[in-house]
């Protein structure tokens, strides 16, 4: 499998359901309040599920691809570096502020990528989508690009309601003084 191939394969089957798992997160844990870990191990074996099922529904579509220019591969892989940069950044700072690993408690974020955006790593994820698609052409990697533009903000106003149930005051604090998904330009 070359290169670009996995390229698409990890925006088909890593990117298209990793939305729809924090909507169904979310969702369960603002209406029931069930536990962070049992609501994981569910929604990862539903994201598998629902990987097994795109990845025979779409899979023969990898090899449809643009035309795109001869530039478009070299932007499209410093998107992805940009993406791999901030994802790594904004999971760092998780992992530092967990409290408890037997609970998954943790405090609000609000260092690093999250003193930029309270939301960096839907914002990576926007990044390695086009950044795919710039560097293979694929429709896949398109589609699931366009798919991130449509949800990430229902998403993000959903954990954001989430993230006020939990840190209450804290979190109205940290809402007013950060922006959402777009950064501020000063």
């Amino acid at each position: 499998m070359e290169l670009s191939e996995l390229l698409i394969y990890a925006s088909l089957l890593w990117f298209l359901g990793y939305p729809l798992f924090w909507f169904w997160r979310h969702y369960v844990h603002l209406k029931f309040k069930a536990s962070p870990i049992k609501m994981k191990v569910v929604a990862y074996a539903a994201m598998l599920i629902f990987d097994i099922f795109v990845l025979f529904s779409l899979g023969s579509y990898v090899g449809v691809r643009h035309e795109l220019p001869e530039y478009a591969p070299i932007l499209g892989w410093s998107l992805i570096l940009l993406w791999a940069f901030l994802e790594l950044w904004a999971r760092y700072q998780l992992f530092i502020s967990m409290k408890s690993w037997k609970t998954f408690e943790i405090s609000l974020v609000s260092k690093g990528p999250f003193s930029i955006v309270r939301h960096p790593i839907f914002l990576a994820g926007l990044f390695f989508n086009f950044g795919a698609y710039l560097a293979t052409g694929s429709v896949i990697c398109l589609g699931v690009f366009v798919e991130w533009l449509i949800l990430m903000k229902p998403l993000a106003d959903m954990e954001d309601d989430e993230l006020e149930l939990r840190f209450e005051e804290e979190f109205t604090k940290y809402r007013k003084k950060v922006p959402q998904l777009i950064p501020k330009l000063k």
